[in-house]
């Protein structure tokens, strides 16, 4: 773990003072380059049958860009969120060597029930009230993909989602209320909009009208004038029928 803590603790380092300077990205790449190596390290001494996931040198670069991506899209960049990884890899009583998914769910203290998540897509599907935010925000976001999918594959898009999402609130980030209907396109039309603006104008008469308004007034009634014209011709036409 001396090795980690180096590692981590030196990419930080490098990563925040890189912030300001474009030059240091090979740096920086380096660094998350080490930690990454270590944790493959650390998981190979816990998981004794690593091999079969890991059998050459390019499927442990694949890897590493597989993993660092992964770190990245979940806000995984604390030892303390490594070291939460490695202790949950020991408690667990699994050979083999863990999925992407696995060790970003272990570094968060995600807690992946399959039957609790299950339930939650089952109360998605047939629209029954959301349990909570999570589940919600998780449908919102690839409620309509899930229901073009064939069985199976459905569930695993919804679970990768609410993993991620569960993820968010552990972490404090905000999520969608299911309490907080989405607002409605209540919005008027322009000429609505129009009539509404000249209404309010012309009920003020202690002043008089200025350009703009003479200009929006006269086109009120062009627009009365041309729409009566208009259904006088639809209603000539329909009788000529």
């Amino acid at each position: 773990m001396k090795d980690m803590n180096q590692a981590m603790t030196g990419a930080m380092q490098t990563i925040n003072s890189a912030k300001n300077a474009p030059q240091a990205t090979h740096a920086v790449d380096s660094q998350i380059d080490a930690v990454l190596s270590e944790l493959a390290k650390q998981l190979r001494d816990i998981r004794p049958a690593w091999k079969q996931a890991l059998p050459t040198t390019e499927s442990v670069k694949r890897w590493k860009a597989q993993m660092r991506q992964a770190m990245e899209e979940n806000g995984i960049h604390s030892l303390a969120q490594i070291e939460r990884c490695l202790i949950a890899a020991r408690a667990d009583d699994s050979a083999f060597w863990p999925s992407i998914g696995q060790i970003v769910n272990w570094c968060l203290g995600v807690n992946s029930n399959d039957d609790q998540i299950r339930a939650a897509f089952d109360r998605c599907r047939s629209k029954q009230p959301y349990a909570d935010d999570i589940e919600y925000a998780a449908w919102l976001d690839v409620g309509f993909e899930c229901r073009r999918l064939p069985i199976g594959k459905d569930f695993e898009l919804f679970k990768t989602v609410y993993l991620r999402k569960l993820a968010m609130a552990q972490r404090g980030e905000r999520l969608p209320s299911r309490n907080v209907k989405m607002i409605a396109n209540e919005a008027p039309s322009a000429r609505d909009y129009v009539e509404d603006e000249i209404n309010k104008r012309l009920a003020d008469g202690n002043r008089p009208l200025t350009s703009i308004e003479q200009r929006m007034a006269a086109l009120r009634q062009q627009n009365r004038t041309k729409g009566r014209g208009e259904t006088f011709k639809y209603r000539r036409a329909a009788n000529a029928r």
